[in-house]
């Protein structure tokens, strides 16, 4: 037999599960917004900054654009503000092994490729 207390309790158990229900709608209708504005942030970047476009142009279009005046001269010192933290990654052992086993898997991968296809 209900008691009036076993119907509140059932009634507050409801109200619960649809509130629980209706944040979690929420939530998903949110996370879905927040994606959309982010796809378009990327997409409204990749059309309309000049920048992104002509080097995506000189990419496409395998332009020559590396001049090494311009980066190994003595003149350069762009770089050799990072020169030590380069440096400390190359020495590493950890480093090399990752390169080295990097470099034959991808060996590996590109016979498989042109070989079995």
């Amino acid at each position: 037999m209900l008691t009036i207390d076993n119907w509140l309790t059932l009634t507050s158990l409801i109200f619960i599960a649809f509130g629980g229900g209706f944040a979690l709608w929420q939530f998903s209708k949110s996370t879905r917004i927040k994606r959309a504005e982010f796809l378009n942030q990327i997409i409204e970047k990749l059309r309309f900054d000049e920048n992104l476009k002509t080097m995506m142009y000189v990419v496409d279009y395998n332009q020559n654009w590396y001049d090494a005046d311009k980066f190994h001269n003595r003149k350069c010192t762009e770089f050799k503000i990072c020169q030590y933290e380069i440096n400390r990654v190359c020495a590493s052992v950890s480093t090399k092994i990752y390169l080295w086993n990097l470099y034959h898997f991808s060996k590996k991968i590109i016979q498989i490729v042109l070989f079995n296809t």
